[in-house]
């Protein structure tokens, strides 16, 4: 389970863009055999990338639960 705020997918590079629920999807399907605490590093590691030098205007927020069997 993956919980966000609206920050996340918002997030914006120095172009304008969006980071996008598409591109969160796809980056937390790829890392979902990691543990709940390296999803969301890896996360927020992808969207300082992509937003390199632009400012943040809005929160960031996420939080990652997993059942253990």
């Amino acid at each position: 389970l993956a919980l966000f705020s609206d920050g996340v997918p918002e997030a914006q590079n120095t172009g304008g863009d969006e980071f996008g629920e598409d591109r969160l999807l796809d980056l937390v399907r790829a890392k979902q055999s990691l543990p709940a605490a390296s999803i969301v590093a890896e996360t927020f590691k992808e969207i300082d990338a992509f937003a390199g030098d632009a400012p943040q205007f809005d929160d960031i927020t996420m939080l990652v639960v997993k059942r253990l069997t």
